[in-house]
């Protein structure tokens, strides 16, 4: 089955839609997937993370919210649609994940080989995101500031 086949409803909780601190979920056939605030208090619970909305300057890319260890960033995602997010990846995995599963995809306006973007509520599980979150901060915690 792929994502097609399913029926998608954003509910931003205040008709507007994302506010930091208000509930934005998306629902597919009654079943609650990765919710912004969720995944936004898991970025920011990696040890010494923050978050920025760094390209303000770029009309285009204004909300677009990035998170960092350090000064270094390792997620980001568009708030006003939170339908991808861009990890960085060990360049040896990139191929693999891609053949795995349809969500993996080459990022847009970053480099290919060390990064991927993760499409939300198609075939990776929100668990599997996670994980993969996690290992974007620890190779961007580890390279020098």
């Amino acid at each position: 089955m792929t994502c097609d086949s399913f029926h998608m409803v954003v509910h931003p909780s205040d008709g507007q839609g994302f506010q930091s601190g208000k509930r934005n979920r998306i629902v597919l056939q009654g079943i609650t997937r990765m919710d912004i605030e969720d995944f936004r208090e898991f970025c920011l619970s990696l040890p010494d993370s923050s978050e920025k909305m760094p390209f303000q300057a770029f009309r285009a890319a204004q909300s677009i919210l990035a998170f960092y260890a350090g000064d270094k960033i390792f997620c980001f995602f568009d708030i006003d649609r939170f339908d991808a997010c861009t990890l960085k990846c060990n360049p040896d995995l990139i191929d693999d994940l891609k053949a795995r599963y349809n969500a993996v995809n080459a990022p847009y306006n970053m480099n290919p080989r060390y990064w991927i973007s993760i499409r939300f509520n198609d075939d990776m599980p929100d668990r599997e995101i996670k994980y993969w979150t996690r290992k974007s901060y620890d190779i961007v915690s580890k390279i020098p500031n």
